[in-house]
């Protein structure tokens, strides 16, 4: 029987190092439905978190969607779009939507 609650999907945990300015950068090349983040790119994981309560809820539970997130956007992907794409990927991690929503928006 269902629960009603989407199952997890896992994302490999990405190799990242922290470059002491709340940045980190990525070490291993990450791929992601077709795409490979190469070593060197920098990112912040969430630039802009918008309520901080909900924010440490989420404690870094979907890091590979804010890592795919920040690499869809510096390509060029329409914020639209990669903003779609990060939630889904928070959802699929098992990020409950009363935290993912907040963040999303």
């Amino acid at each position: 029987m269902s629960s009603g609650r989407p199952s997890k999907l896992f994302f490999p945990e990405p190799v990242v190092r922290p470059t002491g300015r709340s940045l980190w950068v990525v070490v291993e090349p990450y791929k992601f439905n077709g795409f490979t983040i190469p070593p060197g790119f920098v990112t912040d994981f969430d630039s802009i978190p918008r309520l901080p309560v909900i924010f440490a809820a989420f404690k870094g539970r979907a890091r590979a969607a804010a890592l795919v997130h920040d690499y869809l956007y510096s390509i060029g992907y329409d914020r639209y779009e990669a903003d779609r794409i990060f939630l889904r990927m928070m959802v699929a991690e098992g990020v409950h939507c009363r935290h993912a929503l907040p963040i999303y928006f």
